[in-house]
């Protein structure tokens, strides 16, 4: 991880040396960063982070993605009979999204346009698209 305005982050550590620590803490445990990740050059410390986070959680993703998608949120809503996915591009550029649902195995692929918002409304049941906004028809 390195940070291009912020030299003086580089040199952040515990008093062990160490960077990184798990403390546990009643049925759970800290996860402490010395520096701070958001602040890093890309997204990728900051992913691997909260991924690493959800990991020790136990929190399973509602979906798989073939690549990282930084400049994407993806916020799958999980109701009685279907499953809606919001897209929403914060990117300057196009995205490839290639989504696969973990409830249905439904594949979601298409090209995401820059600084736009896209909604997918799947049945629980057989995960067939039920409806879809955003879309050029």
């Amino acid at each position: 991880m390195s940070f291009s305005e912020q030299k003086w982050l580089d040199a952040l550590q515990f008093a062990d040396g160490s960077t990184w620590k798990e403390i546990p803490r009643g049925k759970g445990r800290l996860l402490i960063a010395a520096y701070p990740v958001e602040l890093a050059e890309g997204n990728e410390s900051a992913a691997a982070v909260y991924k690493l986070a959800l990991e020790r959680a136990g929190i399973v993703p509602a979906f798989d993605s073939k690549r990282g998608l930084p400049g994407m949120l993806i916020r799958p809503v999980v109701f009685q009979d279907s499953i809606l996915y919001v897209f929403m591009s914060e990117s300057g550029t196009a995205e490839d999204v290639d989504v696969t649902d973990r409830i249905t195995q439904t594949r979601l692929t298409f090209r995401m346009p820059a600084q736009r918002a896209r909604m997918v409304l799947l049945s629980k049941k057989d995960g067939r698209v039920l409806a879809r906004y955003g879309f050029e028809e």
